[in-house]
This record gives C-alpha cells, structure tokens and sequence, in this order.
C-alpha cells in the first residue's frame, strides 16, 4: 500500500515539474519574442499585427471575390516583415515600397463598359493564353454591375477620381505548396479520369471552380484607396477634348475639397466647376482600407491610421489550372497530370462561357443588348424567323433486357413536337439536333431477377435498378428556305430549368408567362413556348434558333442555299453542318451547359433586368454522374457468413475450384467451371443486354473525395461502394468486408 502511495506521489510531482517547466519555457519564449520585437521597433505592448492583405487564396475572376485558400500558408515557421511590423506566414515575400506612393488621378468612361473594379484591375486584365479570347472578367462584380446599371438605367456617363497609397507588395514564393484540402480535391479529379468517368470528373472540377474560383491570387498591392465615382449627363464628351479636360478638373477639385484638401486658385473656374455640378445625377464615395468615413471625411485622419487597416488593392494571379504540378501532386503521373491540367481548364472555361453573352455593346445602335457583355453585332437588324416547334426522341440503350424505358407511359422524356403530334416536323421545315444525352431511369425488377450472380441462397426481394437511357436527341425545326407557305408557327418566351439554376428572364422564375406551355427537353430544362401568336406576343423573344458545342445553327447560314443542304446530305464526321453562331442581329446566349457541352439559343436584344443573371458551377446533375447502375439485397448476418466462406474458398482453391464448388451447391448436371460461367454470362446478359455491364456493389460516392456517402441507404439503393477513386481505402461500413467484396466483384466481371 505504501508502495502504491508513494508511486502515485512521484507521478504526481513528475507530472507537475514538467507542467512547470514548459509554462516557464512559454514565458521565456513569449518574453524573448516581446524584446525581439520591440527590437524591430514594434509595440512593447501586445503581438505583432499579423499581415491581411496575402496572396495565395482562390480567386474568381468574374465576380472578383476572393475565394477558398489555394496555397498552403502556415504561421507556425512565419517571419517578420524587413520593417519589422508586421508578422508573415511562410511562403510570402512581403516588399516595403520606399518611393513616394501617393496617387491621385481622374478619368472619364463615356459607357460603362469601360469602368474596370477598384481593387482588380490587373488581374482582370491579365487573362491570356485559353481566357484571351473570353474577355469578361470582372463583368459579374457587384461594383460593376451597380455602376452599369445606374449608367444605363439613366444614359449618363461616368467619371472616377482616385486616391490610391501603396504600402507594401506581397509576393508569394514560385514554388508554394498546395492547400491540403485542394489536394485531397484535385486526386479526386485525377482518380475519376483514370477510371474513365468522365462525367464525374467534370461534375468535381466544376466543384473546385464553384469552391476556389477561377484563379490563384500570386501577388497583392496593399494599401488604401479613396474614391470618389460621378454619373453625369454630357451629349459632347467623346467629341471635344477640351470638355474632357474641364471636366476632370472639375472632378479632381470636387474631389480635395470633399477631403478637406486645398489645391490652390486658378486650377478650375468656378463656372466650369458649377456647370459640372449641375450636371451629376448621382455619386458614390466609397474607401477600402483605413478607417470608416464619417460625414465629413479628412485625409490626414484616414491616413493617420491607413497601416493599421491596410488591404488589397490590386492583385495579380494566374489560372488555377497553372497551379497542378509534379511537386504539388507527388504520386500522380505526368499522364495523369496533364489530363488534370486539362479537367480543370475546361471547368473554367464552361464557367466563362456560361456567363458569355455574344450581342451589340453599342447603346446608340438600335440593336443594343444591355446584358451583352462581349461585343457582337451591331450593323444588322434581326430578322423574324418562324419556329415550328422541337421534339425529343428516346432510344433504350438496352432493348434486350426488355424493359420498356422508352414506353409513353414510362416516363421516358420523349417529347412529341406540339405543331404535329408526332415526332417529326411540318413541311417544309428540317429536322435539325441540337444535343444528345445519356441518362439514367429507374425500373423496378421482379423477384426472379433479383438473385445475385452466384447464386447463393440469400434473401431476396424486388428492388429498383438504373439503367442507361438516350434522353436525347433533341432535335429543333427549322425552315428549309424561302417562305413557308402554313400559318403555323410558335412563339417562344424563354426558358428555365427545374431546380431554379437558371430561371426564366420573362418571368424572373421558374415558370412560364400567360398562354405559354413548358416543354420539357434534356433532363429538366424547360422551353416556353405557344402555339396563339396573337396573345402570346406580348412576352414574346424574338428567335433565331438553336446551337451547341456539337451541332450547328441553319438559320445563321447566308441565304440557306440548296448548296447548304447537300452539304449537309454528303458531311463527313469531320465536317461541320452549319455554323455554330447566330444569324446576324440577335445576341448569343448560353441556354444550359449539358454534359459539358454548351446549348446556346439566339435571341433578340432584351429589356435590361438591371442586374446580369450569373450561372454558377456545376453544370452537371450530381444524381447522373456518381450512380451506377445498382440491384438491391437484404444480406442478412447468414448472408454476410455465406459471402466469408465464398471468399475463403476464393483466396484457398482458386476460381476453377469454386465454380466446382457452386455446381455441386445448384445440384445441377454442371458442366464444370465452364458451365458457371456460362451460366453468369447468360444472367448477366439477361439482366443488362447485350453489354455485359458490371456489378459494382456499393451506393453513392461523395462527389470530393470519392469515398462512400454515410448516409444509410434507401429502400432500393445498393451497399455502399468502397474504394474511391483515389485508390485509398475507405472505412467499409459494419457488417461489410472491403477486401472480399472487391473480389467477387472481380471473379464475376466478364474479360
């Protein structure tokens, strides 16, 4: 007893002593910090300020927001600044700039599309190399879009006096280290494409885009600006430069004086500064960094205490697809890399485009687009084209296994044309596609087809199989050429999907307007249309026609010339039908992007909604890429015993001595192990068709990591699958065995 006494008391006070020791080790190291602070000619009171304004993060580059954190930034190793105020992490290269860097200048933009962001205006335009041709960044920033929509809300013009002060530039190191949780996203991608699951590799691309935006912020210019934005009225600025002249003075007087800074006499007259006065509208003050403007705004008060508040303004970067490498993806193969490389370029790119609006930027044309945000054309009037409608075909990719998906009463997605009833077109007009789609339809099985492909005695009940069908094609009617000589047509009021990502611009839901019907095309994008021209013209969008990334537009073609249709009649796979644009006058707007391929419609300019719709990633159905096809069992404790002795016999005699073994357990006049294959073979044809398709036990992966969901299944979905696409081992849920479930998995897929 004195014996365990006494032990605990040592413990005791061993554990004590070195509670001590390291609380006296912090304080030294906290102490010593302080004096080498203070050394550095910090303040003797509190830690050091850590720095703000950082590069490294995510960055998109269309709505200029900062994102999730791209580069793995640690203050655990960090470092102070050379001037000794501020406290890095590692990584970050922070430059103190020694010139005099007070900035003060006036500009005048006749439209707003000329208006560039306050704080990114290097990074948007800096795209190059795939984004070059795509210029619109910045165009779906709240600031751009509350000046263009006051700009053209009121046909004013814009004028912008700046103070901008630079303190530092922030530069990160050429070779950082990826953040972990981007790495774990970027395997995720590479695991998908090495199994050829392209679908879901888009989906978690489209993810890492949705997440960490578009770019990597590399380089930041901290500081503070204060600015002072005018909406004016003036019919002659473009035409006379000594009005521009007058006006920017006026603008930079204004300026100073609502900062309490004199400039001097004689730098403006006072008439010149009263007629500008007269001809603002509006005005927007507005700082980043320092402190909050009050009422009456100092510039000796904002910039006493500037380095205290100081933030981003300006930034460089690059795509967030420059970022994969060798060193920052260890364990991915140069193949594997550059098809990461590419995964991720196309995800940005599908975001640009999805936000492109093709259409006349030119307000005083009568073919002006408000929402247009890439110039198009301006020197044509829009044409009326008639519709004749748009049908949707199904086609059952496995006709052998007998289950009806394409049946009328099976909810198949085949959509009839309204006009004739039928799956074809009126006289006169051409059946054009437009897209195909491969999609996936619940069926449920009888009891007789649920046993499992070895036949072990387990309980069984019907369950609900997806299967492959063709959605698509959709195919659009378009006049042959010249005038029709029916009075049938439709007209069409726009558009929307489903599940809201983008909804109609009539409306501004998702729903049609009066006396128009959606018709369901794709998965649940929904065409409003109507067969009264009459009632229905009021919320009517002038039509000429339909394109996607795979098919052409007729109706863009010149003159739609016989030439054309033989054309058409003789292609090969390698030629291109029709053109992929809109006819001249009518904007190009990104419909949806299906698959990864962009649908675009061509529509007539529009009243402007006062703020630009944005389509946000991802573009695909998450339900249609991490499915496959599944059965249902009931595996009871017997059946999970059943699978191990299956198993043991696998690992001990081999697959020739198990097929024996399952003979023998049918009673049958077996063949041999021949005989069982042929057996599987026939159940496996009988049950998915001609293509063999594969078991894969297991239901829903988590989209990011690739990895089984947690979430129990429902009634009809299948166990859970469990080795992700990464190759790394996922926790297999109770009662489940990872290593044998691979295996049968194996020693019943067809070579």
């Amino acid at each position: 007893m004195l014996l365990h006494f006494g032990l605990t008391f040592f413990l005791l006070a061993l554990v004590i002593s070195v509670v001590s020791s390291k609380e006296l080790k912090l304080e030294a190291h906290q102490a010593e910090n302080g004096r080498h602070w203070r050394q550095l000619g910090g303040s003797s009171v509190g830690s050091p300020l850590r720095f703000s304004a950082l590069p490294g993060g995510g960055w998109d580059n269309l709505r200029n927001l900062e994102m999730g954190l791209v580069a793995s930034e640690s203050f655990q190793h960090g470092k102070l600044s050379s001037d000794g105020k501020y406290l890095l992490p590692s990584g970050v290269i922070l430059y103190v700039r020694k010139e005099s860097n007070l900035e003060i200048h006036s500009e005048i933009m006749e439209h707003c599309n000329n208006y560039t962001d306050s704080v990114s205006g290097s990074i948007n335009a800096a795209s190059t190399g795939f984004l070059k041709a795509i210029a619109i960044a910045g165009r779906l920033s709240d600031e751009y879009q509350h000046v263009r929509s006051i700009s053209l809300r009121d046909k004013l013009q814009i004028g912008r006096t700046q103070l901008l002060y630079r303190t530092y530039s922030a530069n990160m190191q050429p070779d950082f280290k990826l953040s972990e949780s981007l790495i774990v996203r970027l395997k995720a991608v590479a695991g998908a494409l090495a199994k050829k699951r392209t679908s879901l590799a888009r989906y978690r691309a489209d993810l890492i885009v949705r997440d960490y935006g578009t770019h990597v912020v590399t380089s930041v210019e901290a500081g503070g600006i204060l600015q002072k934005v005018d909406f004016f009225q003036s019919d002659s600025v473009a035409n006379s430069s000594s009005l521009r002249n007058k006006l920017s003075a006026s603008m930079s007087a204004l300026f100073h004086s609502l900062l309490g800074v004199s400039i001097g006499a004689g730098s403006v007259s006072k008439e010149d500064l009263q007629a500008y006065e007269k001809s603002v509208r509006d005005t927007i003050v507005k700082s980043y960094g320092g402190p909050n403007l009050g009422p009456q705004p100092k510039l000796s008060d904002w910039l006493r205490t500037l380095n205290e508040n100081l933030v981003a303004i300006d930034r460089n970067g690059e795509p967030l697809c420059d970022v994969i490498s060798e060193a920052n993806l260890p364990g991915v193969n140069a193949l594997q890399l550059l098809d990461l490389r590419k995964a991720i370029q196309s995800a940005i790119e599908r975001y640009y485009k999805a936000n492109t609006i093709v259409g006349c930027m030119d307000p005083g044309s009568s073919s002006f687009d408000p929402l247009a945000n890439f110039p198009g054309d301006c020197e044509h009037q829009a044409k009326n084209y008639s519709f004749a409608g748009v049908y949707q075909m199904c086609n059952d990719n496995n006709p052998d296994a007998k289950f009806n998906l394409c049946a009328d009463n099976s909810d198949s997605g085949a959509v009839k044309n309204p006009i004739t009833g039928q799956f074809n077109c009126p006289s006169e007009y051409e059946s054009v596609p437009l897209f195909k789609i491969t999609g996936k339809k619940k069926k449920t099985l009888p009891e007789e087809d649920q046993t499992l492909l070895v036949d072990l005695p387990l309980q069984r009940r019907p369950g609900v199989r997806r299967i492959d069908v063709n959605l698509g094609g959709v195919l659009v009617c378009s006049r042959t050429r010249g005038a029709a000589s029916g009075s049938f047509g439709m007209v069409y009021g726009g558009a929307y999907a489903a599940d809201g990502r983008f909804v109609n611009e009539i409306t501004k839901t998702a729903s049609c307007s009066e006396f128009f019907r959606p018709y369901q095309i794709g998965r649940d994008i929904f065409l409003c249309l109507s067969l009264d021209l009459d009632l229905a013209s009021e919320h009517r969008i002038p039509l000429g026609g339909f394109f996607s990334c795979s098919e052409g537009n007729p109706l863009a073609e010149p003159g739609r010339e016989p030439v054309a249709l033989a054309r058409k009649a003789v292609a090969n796979e390698n030629d291109e039908d029709y053109p992929k644009r809109c006819p001249k006058g009518f904007s190009q707007v990104t419909l949806d992007t299906i698959d990864g391929c962009a649908v675009l419609q061509c529509v007539k300019s529009r009243p402007d909604p006062g703020r630009f719709p944005i389509r946000r990633p991802p573009f695909e159905d998450a339900e249609f890429e991490t499915l496959e096809p599944s059965t249902e069992t009931d595996q009871s404790e017997a059946s999970r015993m059943a699978l191990g002795v299956v198993g043991g016999v696998l690992g001990a005699v081999g697959v020739g001595g198990t097929a024996a073994y399952l003979v023998r357990r049918r009673g049958g006049d077996g063949s041999g192990a021949g005989g069982v294959v042929r057996r599987v073979r026939s159940q496996l044809a009988r049950r998915f068709g001609s293509r063999g398709a594969e078991v894969h036990p297991g239901h829903d992966e988590d989209p990011e990591t690739g990895c089984p969901s947690s979430e129990e299944p429902n009634e009809g979905d299948r166990q859970p699958l469990l080795l992700p696409d990464d190759g790394a081992r996922c926790d297999a849920p109770p009662g489940q065995d990872a290593t044998l479930q691979v295996r049968l998995m194996q020693a019943i897929r067809p070579r």
